[in-house]
């Protein structure tokens, strides 16, 4: 039995080392022709969430958990770009291979969570998405009628065992909590409760076999869903069958991204937040590459003349200018308070680019910066 898990945990680690190795200009897997994910994990591996492209996918070997995190945060990034820091304080073996791509995972995570509440709060739903990962991994369940033990941490043991379907929806659920905090039509003022209440299984679950919020949470989405009312919570989860839900998940992203650019000037103002927040960060790391992502050459040489004036701030004021705009355009004006310099504002200038390599599509062709 000691040989076979073993076995097991090096199959899992390997699988965890392969993530890390880029493969130009690498060939389709060898053991996926046929097979029923093919299409899904060469997408993703062409979208450069799978970083190695060659060899064997191994479609139907589980997935570890450490895996899942890291490839859920690249889904992520893919989806809405590189938003924060990893987060070093939470409590993660720093012995895992992939650690630090398990902390980035907890920033943005957060970091979606803050844009969207327009504020920082003392929450963390990402560091909350590892603890009830680690009381699965310890205790065998996601439910915790105590307060949580301020000693846990998650073990690298533990991020190389497989994941089973319930530790899935938990994680699908933190990726789209956002969504689903909207579409619950949430206030404000009682998002943390509502968390509360996910986290403590207080919503009638849709399956037989599982009182967890989570599969219920997220089954709307048909993004990881068992329609026939058995959710098989402790069933592992293959890599192929995770590279369909990440696959469905990026697509669902992508319509979401361009539902908001197209939306209400609510939804436009929001997801406006959203790309600005990211190009903010590449600004503030002064990370020039990637603000070549996001800002047009005009654009650019103004952010040089401005630095190291504040930019971009997701809990500042934004509204759409009253002006008749094309389709393709949306003006935007900033009204930000900072302590270096006070009050100010930035009025933006956004186009829909077909050519533009950044995940929203759009390009910030214009910043006008004014103290106020």
């Amino acid at each position: 039995m000691l040989k076979r898990i073993t076995i097991l945990m090096f199959v899992l680690m390997l699988f965890a080392v392969q993530l890390q190795i880029p493969q130009a200009n690498a060939a389709s897997y060898r053991d996926l022709n046929g097979h029923w994910a093919e299409e899904y994990a060469e997408a993703l591996a062409d979208l450069g969430i799978y970083a190695n492209k060659s060899g064997n996918f191994y479609p139907d070997q589980p997935v570890s958990r450490g895996e899942a995190l890291v490839l859920l945060n690249r889904v992520l990034e893919k989806s809405f770009g590189h938003l924060s820091d990893p987060n070093n304080a939470v409590s993660l073996d720093f012995r895992y291979p992939l650690a630090a791509e398990v902390r980035q995972a907890v920033g943005n995570i957060d970091k979606l969570f803050y844009v969207q509440q327009k504020q920082f709060v003392d929450f963390s739903p990402g560091a909350s998405m590892l603890y009830y990962l680690h009381l699965s991994a310890t205790k065998g369940t996601m439910l915790s009628a105590t307060k949580r033990n301020a000693d846990w941490w998650v073990a690298s043991a533990h991020l190389q065992q497989p994941l089973n379907r319930e530790e899935a929806s938990m994680l699908i659920f933190h990726a789209l909590s956002n969504k689903i905090i909207d579409d619950l039509d949430v206030q404000p003022q009682d998002v943390l409760s509502r968390y509360q209440d996910f986290y403590n299984w207080k919503v009638p679950s849709l399956y037989l076999d599982t009182k967890a919020s989570y599969p219920t949470l997220i089954k709307e989405y048909r993004i990881f869903e068992s329609p026939d009312g058995y959710f098989q919570p402790k069933g592992k989860v293959t890599r192929g069958q995770y590279a369909v839900v990440l696959k469905r998940l990026y697509d669902f992203f992508d319509l979401y991204k361009r539902n908001q650019f197209a939306g209400s000037p609510s939804q436009k103002l929001q997801i406006a937040n959203l790309m600005l927040s990211t190009a903010a960060y590449s600004y503030q790391k002064q990370d020039q590459a990637t603000m070549k992502l996001y800002f047009d050459d005009k654009a650019l040489d103004t952010m040089e003349e401005i630095y190291p004036s504040p930019f971009h701030s997701y809990d500042g004021e934004l509204k759409l200018s009253t002006e008749d705009r094309p389709a393709d355009e949306i003006f935007i004006i900033g009204t930000y308070q900072s302590p270096l310099i006070g009050k100010y504002q930035i009025e933006y200038l956004l186009k829909k680019d077909e050519n533009a390599k950044n995940p929203y599509g759009w390009m910030i062709n214009m910043v006008q910066f004014k103290q106020l």
